[in-house]
């Protein structure tokens, strides 16, 4: 039932008040931290020292997670559930921190009790925070993917809805790095037209899907003028409601400028300062704008200054919510 509550709170847009029916819910699970009482900080050193250290160190390790037992057990699939929805708390309420937190929980609560389609996203997830490490973080990555999908090849309706948010994220994040751009880009377009879930009417999600066209269709060299036009159709695609007009706007601006500079409709300098001219504050677009002009460094080869915002901006902001492909890009691009 409170399951139920948060999830219909969370529909209304009460964020606030889905969250504390959340932690009520971790309450009578058990789950053994307070969270409304830890600060960002505390939430931050427990999972890098308590949680992260816990995890697979290498690919073969997480390979043989495949031959784990289905789990069983109704309060640990519960428990992952919530989890499962701290992703979008962690964005609209401003506590990135929750984010790489829930997400290990999950994957290490599929270690200990069992394979569970609950724990798909969450691994998609991880594994995008190891793609940005080196080499054998990118190797475990993969393996992380495999499985993620592997558990939820299930023939139910639950699995199959899961499968595609799990499939979105994996477009948007690790799965840009591991194929070939047109690829993911076809796979992606498949993905958002058969979906229809809840999570995709979200502004969240609609500005995911804006980044993460633009950012591909820039990385497969697409010309200016096409990108334009497509990015002019795809905007009026999924304008939102009143509500989120604003918020909307801010986010296509971001993207849009760029090709702006490139037109040499405004300069380069002028994009550096959107942030004051547009009144950025939210830490999501905020670390939206600190990647695109990473984005921007890279098309205009000014490679010195992209790697400075991107170690400045991104790097450290390493457990931030990660919406689409920015922090491995921050890290590979240069």
């Amino acid at each position: 039932f409170m399951v139920n509550k948060m999830q219909s709170l969370r529909s209304l847009n009460k964020w606030s008040e889905a969250f504390e029916v959340c932690l009520e819910c971790l309450k009578v699970l058990e789950f053994p931290l307070d969270l409304g009482s830890m600060t960002d900080e505390e939430i931050v050193d427990y999972t890098t020292t308590v949680l992260q250290p816990k995890l697979p160190t290498s690919s073969s390790e997480i390979h043989n997670l495949k031959n784990l037992p289905v789990i069983t057990n109704r309060k640990v699939l519960l428990t992952q559930m919530v989890m499962m929805e701290m992703n979008l708390f962690s964005v609209f309420l401003g506590k990135s921190c929750l984010c790489p937190l829930s997400n290990m929980v999950n994957v290490i609560s599929f270690m200990e009790h069992g394979q569970s389609i609950y724990c798909s996203l969450s691994m998609i997830i991880v594994a995008s925070l190891e793609a940005a490490i080196d080499a054998k973080g990118l190797k475990r990555a993969r393996e992380y993917c495999k499985l993620a999908f592997t558990v939820l090849n299930f023939y139910s309706i639950e699995a199959n809805e899961l499968f595609t948010i799990a499939f979105r994220w994996y477009c948007a994040l690790i799965g840009s790095i591991i194929e070939p751009p047109e690829k993911i880009n076809q796979s992606f377009d498949l993905s958002i037209i058969n979906s229809k879930t809840q999570i995709m009417e979200t502004i969240f999600t609609k500005s995911i899907i804006i980044r993460f066209k633009f950012q591909i269709w820039v990385y497969q060299g697409i010309p200016i003028k096409t990108i334009t036009e497509r990015m002019a159709i795809l905007l009026a695609m999924y304008k939102p409601t009143d509500d989120y007009l604003k918020f909307y706007e801010i986010i296509s601006r971001i993207a849009l400028d760029i090709l702006r500079v490139l037109n040499k409709e405004i300069s380069f300098e002028d994009y550096l300062g959107l942030d004051e001219k547009l009144g950025i504050k939210a830490v999501q677009v905020g670390h939206s704008y600190s990647t695109h002009k990473v984005i921007a460094c890279y098309i205009l080869k000014k490679f010195e200054l992209g790697a400075e915002i991107a170690l400045k901006n991104l790097v450290p902001r390493q457990y931030d919510q990660i919406t689409n492909i920015e922090l491995p890009w921050g890290r590979f691009a240069f």
